[in-house]
């Protein structure tokens, strides 16, 4: 249950922000696409794969405490949160495997049209090698011809391959050619393409992540097609090549065909971007950076306020199903025990966290066992709120407080808790957690 929590979590956390980075995107790309610079705004796209890494960034340096000790806190549930939870975590199960299922045809038809290959002839791999050293590329590529290839392309993140049609080229047009899916290589679209085919499967539920996953096909290609015409080739022979491919191009389930095999405009839109391509680039450059600031800043905010906005709702729900549910066990009426150290840790092994800094519980104590927290200082009137789960649920443990003159004040914890301890006194604390059972516990939580 605790994993299945912090999946919802964290998928809720990475769409909130990946959807405010895709959307900073897209009202930029309206903005550089007037310009024509296809480059920048293929590269700002790849800035949105940003907004799917900074939940687990906050998660690492701010969030997870903050998770740990609100009132409703992710890993503490009520029957009705748990119930949602599972419904939830089961439904996007069955899209990501609806998903996967899609998938498999496409890469069993992708890797019949590898399978069946023969080594490109000595000089079309001449023609590579020599577009290889011009361009800088260091790395092998494998240039393969195949019967089932309809369309020339890329593959392989680690071992790169090149896959032609087996059909007669010219020297020249084997040049554009080539040179193309070079400039796929570098711009890293074997890495890229994968990486957005795998966002698209876990938030298959976001609608933006399907347009902007197409996008990103469209924006690639567009991206090499500027590249290529800027290394000399003339926009009418470089569009004038692909044309000629066109006629005998028809879309094929797993074939690996190009966008504009499958119906519409996509090789009239990538024209119309070329056309665009002749404005003032200081402009174009200055859109850029400020789009690409816009979308740091723009994540970087959105996760503080998708963290709290979600943590806010999770307590309100939390309280509304504590309330129905009346589980004693989350309440804050508790009973408070006291104590002294001598009594209550007497016979006891005592181990210590050295860390002062992390107020993360995340603990395995043995049989007859008090583990403590290292010393943080706290003022009279202050808290400090304790909250966490018990792994196996049906023991008790005792979750306390050390105060400055060592006297204890804890409650006898099962299953899931939360608790806020008002302080009194003016110095330094620990919070502490016994276990008198005859098994070994796990508890997972936080203090503040």
């Amino acid at each position: 249950m605790i994993w299945i929590a912090n999946i919802g979590f964290l998928l809720i956390l990475t769409c909130l922000t990946g959807s405010i980075c895709m959307a900073v995107w897209l009202a930029a790309a309206s903005l550089l696409q007037k310009r024509g610079n296809a480059r920048m705004i293929y590269r700002l796209l790849k800035l949105v794969m940003w907004g799917y890494t900074m939940p687990l960034v906050y998660l690492v340096f701010f969030g997870w405490n903050r998770f740990m000790t609100s009132e409703g806190w992710v890993l503490v549930t009520t029957p009705t949160v748990k119930v949602i939870l599972l419904v939830g975590f089961f439904l996007w199960l069955i899209g990501v495997a609806a998903y996967a299922a899609y998938q498999i045809p496409l890469i069993y038809g992708f890797r019949c049209v590898r399978g069946d290959r023969i080594y490109a002839t000595v000089e079309m791999t001449a023609v590579l090698d020599r577009l290889k050293k011009e361009m800088g590329i260091r790395k092998n590529i494998v240039l393969y011809q195949g019967y089932r290839v309809i369309s020339p392309f890329i593959c392989g993140f680690w071992r790169t391959e090149i896959y032609l049609p087996v059909a007669h080229m010219g020297e020249r047009e084997l040049e554009i050619v080539l040179r193309h899916e070079l400039i796929h290589h570098k711009q890293r679209d074997t890495f890229w393409k994968p990486a957005f085919a795998i966002v698209n499967g876990l938030f298959w539920f976001n609608l933006l992540v399907w347009h902007v996953s197409h996008k990103m096909q469209q924006w690639a290609e567009a991206s090499c097609d500027e590249s290529c015409c800027r290394s000399g080739i003339i926009v009418k022979e470089y569009f004038g090549t692909i044309i000629d491919m066109v006629a005998s191009e028809t879309w094929r389930f797993g074939a690996c065909s190009p966008l504009w095999a499958e119906g519409g405009n996509e090789l009239l839109w990538r024209i119309h971007c070329m056309k665009r391509n002749q404005n003032n680039k200081i402009r174009k450059s200055w859109v850029a950076m400020a789009a690409a600031a816009a979308m740091m800043i723009g994540s970087c905010m959105s996760v503080c306020a998708a963290t709290a906005g979600a943590s806010g709702l999770y307590d309100e729900m939390f309280r509304v199903t504590r309330d129905q549910a009346k589980e004693t066990a989350l309440v804050e009426d508790v009973i408070e025990h006291t104590g002294t150290a001598d009594e209550l840790f007497e016979g006891l092994i005592i181990e210590e966290t050295p860390d002062a800094r992390s107020t993360a519980i995340n603990w395995t104590i043995k049989k007859r066992v008090v583990k403590k927290t290292a010393y943080f200082s706290r003022k009279s009137g202050d808290t400090i709120r304790v909250a966490g789960v018990i792994d196996p649920d049906n023991v008790t443990i005792q979750v306390g407080i050390i105060e400055p003159d060592d006297h204890l004040r804890y409650i006898d914890a099962k299953g899931s808790f939360a608790h806020t301890f008002n302080l009194t006194k003016n110095g330094s604390y620990k919070v502490y957690i016994e276990n008198l059972n005859s098994v070994t516990v796990t508890v997972n939580g936080g203090y503040s």
